[in-house]
């Protein structure tokens, strides 16, 4: 493997620095710190690569999973935790009413009975929950995607009109139509 070259080195470096010069300077962003420099960092990766395939994207994909995941660990900590102070209060309740050895073993399968049927509804609603986020997602995309086509009709009818209008003053150049005319024109390219 040959040594790097030191004229290649200088102008990454040259590169980079008027890339951040560039940034600090004329970009007004609302990132954060820690987002920007995540960002500059992939750029300083991909450029060291000499793979200009950035990954913005996939960091700010990255920070949205993890953000994700940590709420998902934190209650699922809630729901373990709250499985077992539930089971502990089932057992305690139905211990408490045991009055010898055989009532003690008959209330092992009504509490396992009882958990068994709280997990069943855990498992219920959380797929119920799981259902309803991919519908809301679903949902969402699709709202996105008419607004995109809204906006992009908009864009097209706007350019047709601008063309039209175009058209029509350079028909009209050098005249002083009457509001009749101008309304009659205005119909007519309506119509057509």
């Amino acid at each position: 493997m040959s040594l790097a070259n030191p004229g290649y080195s200088r102008r990454v470096e040259e590169v980079k620095n008027a890339i951040l010069h560039e940034l600090a300077s004329t970009r007004e962003t609302y990132l954060t710190i820690t987002d920007t420099i995540l960002r500059i960092d992939d750029l300083w990766k991909e450029i060291l690569k000499d793979d200009f395939v950035l990954s913005f994207r996939n960091s700010l994909e990255l920070k949205a999973y993890n953000n994700m995941e940590r709420k998902y660990q934190a209650l699922a900590w809630k729901l373990e935790k709250f499985v077992s102070e539930f089971g502990l209060l089932q057992e305690k309740g139905e211990f408490l009413y045991c009055i010898n050895e055989q009532d003690l073993a008959n209330a092992v399968p009504r509490i396992m009975k009882l958990l068994s049927k709280f997990q069943s509804r855990l498992k219920m609603l959380s797929d119920e929950s799981i259902d309803r986020s991919k519908a809301d997602i679903m949902k969402t995309k699709e709202e996105i995607r008419i607004e995109k086509l809204k906006i992009s009709e908009q864009k097209r009818h706007e350019m047709e009109i601008n063309e039209l209008a175009h058209q029509l003053a350079f028909e009209m150049r050098g005249q002083k139509p009457s509001d009749d005319v101008l309304k009659d024109k205005f119909e007519h390219m309506r119509k057509s």
